[in-house]
């Protein structure tokens, strides 16, 4: 399941000069299963579409959670979800809770 999340050392897509990959943080039995190790390449998919980013893994993170960057250029959390799928009590597109998959690039 998606949950957006900021990056440490960017502020939403200002500091995108840097050249820091967007990581997306994982439990290490999801990229395990997924064929993907700490720091290597991998894709978050959703049904809407995909993105790419750099897996950090972290034993803290509950498993079946996908932490992905929100606010990153070149990995950007939208690309996830859809304009028309509207939390009901905010009104605002839902972000977290979207289901993902995650596969090596």
């Amino acid at each position: 399941m998606l949950v957006p999340r900021p990056q440490l050392r960017r502020l939403n897509a200002q500091l995108e000069f840097r050249g820091e990959a967007a990581e997306i943080v994982v439990h290490p039995d999801d990229v395990a299963t997924a064929g993907v190790s700490d720091e290597q390449r991998l894709i978050a998919r959703s049904a809407l579409g995909e993105l790419t980013g750099v897996a950090r893994v972290n034993a803290s993170v509950r498993r079946g959670a996908v932490y992905v960057p929100h606010g990153d250029a070149g990995a950007n959390v939208n690309w996830l979800t859809s304009k028309d799928d509207i939390d009901l009590v905010t009104g605002m597109t839902r972000y977290a809770g979207v289901p993902v998959h995650l596969h090596p690039t």
